[in-house]
């Protein structure tokens, strides 16, 4: 489900709310996530290290980015 859910967020962001880039970001140890991302059209883009919480570590998270050109090249349907 995630895999449709993404897509049909995706697309209307670039459809609806006339965005140019949409960003996602993955724990480094989420394979899972960072394959989902990967799967609906988003590129690695780079890394960033966050803190999650006000009295946690720092965490780096992989970056992950779709331009709106990138999208409409892909073809993929919208969810209706």
């Amino acid at each position: 489900y995630m895999n449709e859910a993404c897509r049909a967020v995706i697309a209307f962001g670039f459809s609806h709310m006339a965005l140019k880039i949409v960003e996602g970001r993955s724990l480094l140890k989420n394979v899972a996530s960072m394959g989902l991302l990967e799967k609906v059209g988003l590129r690695k883009t780079g890394r960033v290290s966050v803190r999650l919480s006000q009295k946690g570590a720092c965490v780096d998270l992989e970056v992950y980015c779709i331009y709106v050109s990138d999208f409409l090249s892909l073809k993929i349907p919208e969810a209706t």
